[in-house]
């Protein structure tokens, strides 16, 4: 078995020493990939937002389908809200859809650049 003059360590370690950062530039690599991937994912959802964000939704005139794309609104929500503006007549303010049931600030806040009542 060779030795190094200044170490004395097998060349084998040596070996092993490259192995292991080659493992570990592998490894990097992979790890900024999965980041870059996370990034574009987070910019393809900014603009899927910025284009829902150029259409605004009449709560007044949506139908059942249109309300439950909004964010937080499912079946049972977009439902109810039209049975509330069937039963109450329409929306003045935006602001007034926290009056139906399971609809709260939380989901007013999500949506209201999205709302309009006119």
């Amino acid at each position: 078995m060779l030795f190094t003059p200044r170490f004395n360590i097998p060349l084998t370690t040596n070996r092993c020493t490259m192995s292991f950062r080659s493992l570990s530039l592998a490894a990097m690599i992979a790890i900024a990939s999965c980041a870059l991937n996370a990034q574009a994912a987070d910019n393809a959802a900014t603009v899927t937002t910025s284009e829902q964000s150029s259409e605004t939704v009449n709560i007044n005139t949506a139908s059942a389908d249109e309300l439950s794309k909004l964010n937080g609104v499912g079946d049972a929500k977009s439902q109810a809200i039209v049975a509330y503006r069937q039963q109450h007549g329409q929306f003045e303010t935006v602001e007034q859809i926290t009056q139906v049931d399971g609809i709260g600030e939380s989901i007013l806040t999500k949506n209201k650049a999205l709302l309009s009542v006119k």
